[in-house]
């Protein structure tokens, strides 16, 4: 994946909305959703509000952190090899 965004959406006196986060790949010229075929990343749903990107079990992988407005936050460890589905 190259590019990912955490969301959530502000209702109006009633707090936010939870959403999915959004995960692109880079495929020539153009980037594709690939979101919902991100397993348990794509199933996650938060009212995102800030995203860490680093190697945190020092496995030589982009491992994700979210944090969350008024909620958990979630890890998602990067186990898998380049170029495959890696988030779970």
């Amino acid at each position: 994946p190259d590019v990912t965004a955490f969301r959530g959406a502000p209702l109006p006196g009633e707090g936010c909305l939870p959403e999915a986060p959004l995960l692109y790949e880079r495929r020539g010229d153009d980037f594709v959703d690939v979101s919902a075929s991100s397993g348990a990343f794509g199933a996650s749903r938060a009212v995102g509000r800030g995203l860490v990107a680093g190697d945190i079990d020092r496995a030589g992988r982009i491992d994700l952190v979210q944090a969350s407005n008024n909620g958990r936050s979630y890890v998602f460890r990067n186990e898998g090899g380049s170029g495959g589905r890696w988030l779970v």
